[in-house]
């Protein structure tokens, strides 16, 4: 990575952080679910819903608002996305899940389902799959391996030589972010290590499904 960007911006882009945000104003990555009742029909288009987009509810969408949530600059890989009928977003799990469509160039089950990897591809879990968003400066998302090392070693820094303000922030008592930190930082010491092993062995390793 080249581009500049914040730690807040690192974490944000990792999947296995959703649960522990440090902030709620940053682009982040958004679980993606294919329509797989669309699926069993051969056709020029996918389908996949997507949890928590910064769009109203049970609402008829303008294509201008589902713009500012996910236009290009943040999330590549949504580009050429359409707003299906009947173009509102419901209400699951208290956030906005908005049904989108993309054209095919071909309607077998290969093609789509590479459209759906090159969407919003598998990660660590089998049927997980994430919207990704670009990170800082950079115009394409980073690989979350690469997100969990550049926050880590900021924090790693930040906790060396500033030790007083990091203790401060670790502090769940009266710290914003203390909750979510400690939580993230439990959840490298498994998540970092199966990474490492998919990038060694150049397979993903995906688990059973959650």
């Amino acid at each position: 990575m080249t581009a500049a960007a914040t730690v807040g911006e690192l974490w944000a882009a990792i999947p296995d952080l959703w649960l522990y945000p440090l902030s709620t104003n940053l682009p982040r990555a958004l679980p993606a679910m294919p329509d797989l009742g669309s699926s069993m029909i051969l056709s020029r288009t996918v389908f996949i819903e997507v949890l928590g987009p910064d769009v109203p509810v049970n609402t008829q969408l303008q294509r201008a608002e589902v713009e500012r949530a996910l236009y290009p600059a943040r999330y590549p890989s949504t580009k050429g996305w359409e707003l299906p009928q009947p173009g509102t977003a419901r209400e699951q799990s208290g956030l906005p899940l908005l049904r989108l469509a993309w054209e095919i160039s071909g309607n077998s089950y290969a093609e789509r389902d590479l459209r759906v990897d090159e969407i919003a591809r598998e990660y660590r879990c089998m049927y997980e799959r994430w919207l990704l968003p670009s990170v800082g400066e950079a115009h394409n998302p980073l690989e979350p391996l690469m997100a969990w090392w550049a926050a880590l070693y900021s924090l790693s820094m930040f906790a060396r030589y500033e030790p007083v303000a990091w203790q401060q922030c670790l502090d769940v008592d009266h710290s914003e972010i203390g909750v979510s930190l400690e939580a993230g930082l439990d959840v490298a010491l498994s998540a970092v290590p199966h990474l490492v092993l998919s990038a060694l062995t150049g397979q993903p390793n995906l688990l059973p499904p959650r």
